[in-house]
């Protein structure tokens, strides 16, 4: 089994979660960044919300995309 830095397993990954400006959408794609990988934010019906939740995962250190 691979070895991965705690926190990390999810570096070099890209996910993509949808309904991520909201309830558990959002905390999806907050713990995937967490985690390590690069976060696409698709939210539908709402801007505002996809970037609020790009906004949170930048400034915690993590990358993310907002894609409409």
């Amino acid at each position: 089994m691979a070895k991965f830095a705690p926190g990390k397993e999810l570096t070099g990954k890209v996910a993509w979660v949808t309904g991520a400006g909201i309830n558990i959408g959002r905390a999806t794609a907050l713990e995937l960044a967490a985690a390590g990988a690069v976060v696409a934010v698709y939210r539908r019906n709402s801007r505002a919300e996809a970037e609020a939740v790009v906004a949170e995962v930048r400034a915690a250190g993590g990358q993310a995309k907002q894609c409409m």
